[in-house]
């Protein structure tokens, strides 16, 4: 079960966390690629499921913990294409519809050092109906911890 985390610190914003459980041991390296809008994009990339997720040098970061109920329907390359895509939009709403418009599910957090957005994600009735989400700004004097089980959505 993987684990993400976010608390925010007054004097260094918000800090995000992640405990990465998976059934295999996990090939991963850190890619930094520049970009001409946000700078430079870093990203754990993991070689075996072609998964990434990061942060942008304009202070943007993305992180995720699955839902998905069915483990082989997991698209790991096609979520990681679009956080690597969400990483270059400049506003973490902007970067939460983007995601929510690719249907991608899970718990997702996108901070900057000012502002959390929670989105929770899944298609219904098992992982087999219609996607649903819910986003929400999480206050500066709440802490986040989400795990692989949905809170909002059953």
């Amino acid at each position: 079960m993987c684990i993400i985390a976010a608390k925010y610190f007054k004097d260094t914003g918000w800090v995000l966390a992640k405990n990465r459980d998976q059934d295999y041991v996990s090939n991963v390296s850190f890619r930094d690629t520049p970009h001409d809008k946000v700078g430079e994009i870093l990203v754990m990339y993991d070689h075996d499921i072609d998964y990434q997720e990061g942060m942008s040098h304009a202070g943007m970061a993305i992180i995720t913990t699955s839902l998905t109920p069915r483990l082989l329907e997991e698209t790991n390359k096609e979520d990681g294409e679009n956080i690597y895509k969400a990483l270059q939009i400049s506003t973490p709403e902007a970067a939460a519809a983007f995601l929510i418009r690719q249907k991608m599910t899970g718990y997702i957090f996108i901070a900057t050092p000012e502002k959390l957005i929670l989105v929770e994600a899944a298609k219904n009735d098992q992982g087999k109906g219609e996607y649903e989400a819910t986003t929400r700004v999480i206050p500066k004097t709440e802490t986040v911890v989400r795990t692989n089980h949905g809170v909002d959505l059953p």
